[in-house]
């Protein structure tokens, strides 16, 4: 037996065992840290319902479960005029009117929603101001970011939840956002759903603008050494196949 054989014999019993572990190194490498952001509910907001799958609405829970759309958009920022946001009405703080708004200021996306108590003249109606993200994905989502506590420091007048497709997944309890409220969740979603980041009343109808933010991340994907790492296993795989089972030659006459 010619050395030649001996090695290429060995190479055909290591080769398999190489590429086995090379795919299962590649497997077992943890996936990528950072997942992919795809939607940001302060760096997406937009005067265009709908960018990015952002709408921005309310819900009346006395009549009904329906999301409206907030009817106008203001440009004017929040010191000496209309917040810089979405309202029901134009201007902002005329009467009757209600304080359910989502608006931009000092580098913060305030939600408010409406009481029943006509604080300031308002109507006394509740509503529930809702900021609603459409999936545009089909998968794993992680849902992170926190309800802050009420612009003004005035009181836990406000509570928060969030729901997909009008099943709650998380709420702050009763009168409970005096302080920040933290929300990390992992959801199953298709294209379509809805994910709701709500703010409703308690009495008295004040101090109830809450800070939100919300980060909507994909799962992370392997990143390209592990990817590397698989096609090497697979090549190698493929290579030993060949030399374990070279193509017969038609015997010479």
């Amino acid at each position: 037996m010619q050395m030649g054989d001996i090695m290429t014999g060995r190479f055909k019993f290591a080769a398999p065992l190489l590429a086995m572990l090379a795919i299962f190194c590649a497997l077992a490498i943890p996936r990528a840290a950072n997942a992919a952001v795809i939607a940001d509910a302060k760096a997406d907001f937009s005067s265009t319902q709908g960018t990015n799958g952002w709408y921005y609405g309310y819900v009346e829970p006395s009549t009904s479960a329906d999301f409206n759309q907030l009817a106008t958009y203001s440009s004017v920022s929040f010191v000496g005029g209309d917040p810089m946001g979405w309202h029901e009405q134009e201007p902002y703080y005329s009467n009757p009117g209600v304080w359910t708004t989502a608006y931009l200021a000092n580098d913060t996306l305030y939600i408010a929603p409406n009481g029943v108590n006509g604080n300031f003249g308002r109507s006394t109606i509740e509503q529930w101001v809702v900021v609603r993200w459409i999936s545009t994905v089909t998968g794993n989502v992680n849902l992170a970011g926190a309800f802050g506590s009420p612009l003004g420091q005035g009181g836990n007048f406000a509570d928060a939840l969030i729901q997909q497709n009008g099943a709650t997944l998380f709420q702050t309890g009763p009168g409970s956002t005096l302080s920040t409220y933290s929300f990390n969740l992992d959801r199953a979603v298709e294209i379509g759903d809805m994910i709701d980041f709500i703010v409703k009343p308690t009495n008295p109808d004040t101090n109830d603008s809450v800070p939100l933010a919300a980060l909507i991340s994909t799962d992370s994907v392997p990143e390209p050494a592990s990817w590397a790492m698989m096609l090497g296993g697979f090549v190698l795989v493929g290579g030993s196949l060949r030399r374990a089972n070279p193509a017969r030659r038609p015997a010479r006459a």
